[in-house]
């Protein structure tokens, strides 16, 4: 390991006169510095709480002086702005309102001009921030970052310090933000009141295609919001939209803002709300979004069902190894006890984690069938990942319903093409995760798969959820194979949108054959409501 580049005497002290800016003194590790290839100045991780800053790049422009500044700037990070992702993930859903795709970086401008307001109140500091910018941002800058480096020469009474070429437009402009700007009530309407000063070289700088971040290395000090940051009703808080009603009321925004989008509501449901924001496009992400939502939806369309004390059970998860928590890793996954015991004060340097296991061997209660579902996924319903898709909770619904019974479930996910299959699963956790699966597509059920599986494992009760589409199926599809499906079915049930049992029996050409029945869904919005009914009723809690 190479030698530190600044002597721990020298960052020591840089840290104490940073915290001097702040007015107290947070308990952080100390500051660390950044191999030289690193194209960062500084950042913080906000989840480990860790500062990181670049001496290599410092001590090559000749900035050591201007420590003390740009780790009190970092640590502006860590206790006022944003001090917490959620923040950041309520001003981005605030911009969501307002643009159709607000840049999330340019959210880091914002935060610096609330810090460096503040550590520029200490002359000193103010001194050394001047130093820093000047010292690290291009020798041309951009309209955007010429406007906003002028905002500190008109903040500093520093007339041309930092931003010596903007003409008297933009200097002008500069002087009526920082005086009005700071002056704001509400961080919601300091942001709004950004967006809208800043609306048109924001965009413009995002269609340039360049790096932003490279013409202003501060520009990435704070990472984007995960998952489990943004709210699960997916909308801005109250404070966001009064700020969003005022900055439209006042005309901070005109009617053709550049990536205009009018705040009226638009999305219709939280998961349509918080699809593709920033750091929720992953697959990982997105299950973890939806079900955290879907859950919510289960647990209030099963409320409505009069269930006895204790019916909810554990999932059954079984604890898996502890294992070193390293940055990127879900903070949800530390263990602070285990870490605690084996690293005492260390654990919040070095924690555990150690990761859950659904349980998901054979073995069910007697006298409670297993329940096997067939979902379609077709085209005409959303990604249950990306909107509701109330098909898709109907069998979530009843998976559930049936777990909590003392019920196993497997299911089947088709639309066109190759269907999707799972094992038997005794896991609400798992269940929902494989209910997610979604094809998209035409209609083909897989009478393949339900001949297979009534002939591995009669005696089970199976549910289809469908549409109209499942008549077209039933016509085409393999009489004999059915039938015999049917026969060695506990129960085959049709839980079918808009199809009446006259409309299926007309399509089979005459009576459904003994144990299969048709349960009618009038709209879309009854599904689940009549999904937890059906499981009521196929898994009733006296049973067992």
């Amino acid at each position: 390991m190479s030698a530190p580049v600044f002597p721990r005497p020298v960052v020591e002290a840089a840290w104490r006169r940073a915290c001097t800016a702040w007015r107290e003194t947070p308990s952080l590790s100390p500051p660390q510095e950044l191999p030289r290839d690193h194209a960062a100045v500084a950042y913080i991780d906000l989840e480990r709480r860790q500062v990181f800053f670049n001496a290599h790049l410092l001590k090559d422009k000749q900035l050591q002086s201007t420590l003390p500044a740009l780790l009190a700037h970092e640590l502006g990070h860590h206790l006022e702005y944003p001090h917490t992702l959620r923040l950041s993930a309520d001003l981005l859903l605030m911009a969501n309102e307002l643009f159709t795709r607000f840049p999330p970086v340019f959210l880091n401008l914002f935060y610096d001009l609330l810090i460096n307001e503040s550590v520029g109140r200490d002359p000193a500091l103010r001194g050394q921030l001047q130093a820093l910018y000047a010292g690290v941002t291009a020798s041309a800058p951009s309209p955007l970052f010429q406007l906003y480096l002028s905002i500190y020469d008109a903040l500093w009474a520093s007339p041309g310090a930092l931003s010596p070429d903007a003409p008297q437009e933009v200097v002008d402009k500069a002087e009526l933000f920082a005086q009005t700007f700071f002056a704001l009530s509400s961080i919601h309407e300091q942001f709004a009141y950004f967006c809208a000063a800043f609306a048109q070289h924001v965009f413009e700088e995002a269609g340039r295609g360049s790096d932003p971040q490279r013409a202003h290395p501060l520009l990435g000090d704070v990472a984007l919001p995960s998952p489990d940051d943004y709210p699960a009703d997916g909308a801005p808080s109250p404070g966001a939209l009064r700020a969003l009603r005022r900055a439209l009321d006042d005309g901070w925004l005109p009617e053709d803002y550049p990536g205009r989008q009018p705040v009226t509501g638009r999305l219709q449901d939280p998961l349509s709300r918080l699809a593709g924001m920033p750091g929720t496009e992953t697959r990982e992400a997105s299950e973890r979004r939806a079900e955290r939502f879907y859950a919510a939806k289960i647990e209030q369309v099963l409320s409505q069902l009069s269930l006895p004390p204790g019916d909810r059970v554990r999932d059954p998860f079984l604890p898996g190894p502890l294992e070193d928590w390293d940055v990127g890793d879900d903070p949800a996954d530390i263990d602070w006890t285990s870490s605690l015991s084996r690293r005492g004060e260390l654990a919040a340097a070095a924690p555990l984690r150690r990761t859950w296991e659904a349980d998901d061997e054979p073995g069910e209660a007697p006298g409670i069938p297993r329940l096997e579902l067939y979902l379609d996924t077709s085209g005409s319903m959303a990604d249950p990942l990306r909107g509701l898709n109330l098909m898709t909770l109907a069998a979530q619904v009843l998976a559930t319903l049936a777990i909590r019974r003392g019920s196993q479930v497997r299911a089947c996910v088709y639309s066109y093409g190759s269907p999707l299959r799972s094992g038997w699963l005794r896991s609400e956790h798992a269940a929902r995760r494989f209910l997610f699966h979604y094809i998209g597509g035409g209609t083909q059920f897989p009478f393949e798969v339900l001949h297979d599986w009534a002939r591995s494992d009669p005696g089970v009760v199976r549910v289809v959820i469908s549409d109209a589409d499942f008549l077209s199926n039933l016509r085409q599809g393999p009489r004999k194979q059915f039938e015999e499906s049917v026969l060695r079915s506990r129960q085959l049930v049709l839980l079918l949108l808009g199809v009446s049992p006259r409309d299926v029996e007309k399509a089979w050409k005459g009576r459904l054959p003994r144990g299969a029945r048709v349960v009618q869904v009038d709209g879309v919005d009854a599904f689940a409501s009549l999904a937890a009914r059906l499981g009521d009723a196929l898994f009733p809690p006296e049973v067992g």
